[in-house]
């Protein structure tokens, strides 16, 4: 049986060997609600140390840090009226193949609001902002949307 805390931090790290060498070394660490209509976080940080696979290597810029914020509002009827989140996605990796060298780099945010109801599917609406740059060969940047600016869901 496994048991989690019902209260405090949790912290707790992983490792992935990759196909042809190297790692992905993830940590991942919460800070659990304290009560009703409090809020959980959430972080994870993912650092790439020369993973090798299909030709290519990967190497933390210097890592992907993602935090996350999850809100859930007032119990009605035995069930959460609504959810909320908040997701921050920081940092970058760098990789070489094929003889080029590139890097990209994260600096997005995603929103999302949840509306529960008992009598029809729940409405929901997500937001991302922020960029990602991407440069292959280093020199040579494109940057893009972290997603699209709005979408709903009902």
């Amino acid at each position: 049986m496994l048991a989690a805390p019902l209260a405090g931090d949790v912290l707790h790290g992983l490792s992935y060997p990759c196909p042809e060498g190297g790692s992905i070394d993830t940590t991942f660490s919460a800070g659990l609600p304290t009560g009703p209509g409090s809020t959980l976080t959430m972080t994870s940080k993912m650092e790439f140390n020369a993973c090798k696979s299909q030709g290519l290597v990967i190497q933390g810029d210097p890592y992907l840090l993602t935090s996350g914020e999850y809100m859930i509002g007032p119990i009605v009827d035995n069930l959460p009226s609504s959810m909320t989140t908040t997701t921050r996605t920081t940092g970058g990796v760098r990789f070489t193949g094929a003889g080029t060298t590139g890097r990209a780099q994260y600096d997005c945010t995603q929103l999302m609001a949840i509306q529960f109801s008992s009598n029809g599917p729940p409405q929901i609406s997500a937001t991302s902002s922020g960029t990602i740059t991407w440069e292959q060969p280093l020199g040579t940047v494109t940057t893009r949307p972290c997603g699209p600016e709005r979408s709903s869901v009902n």
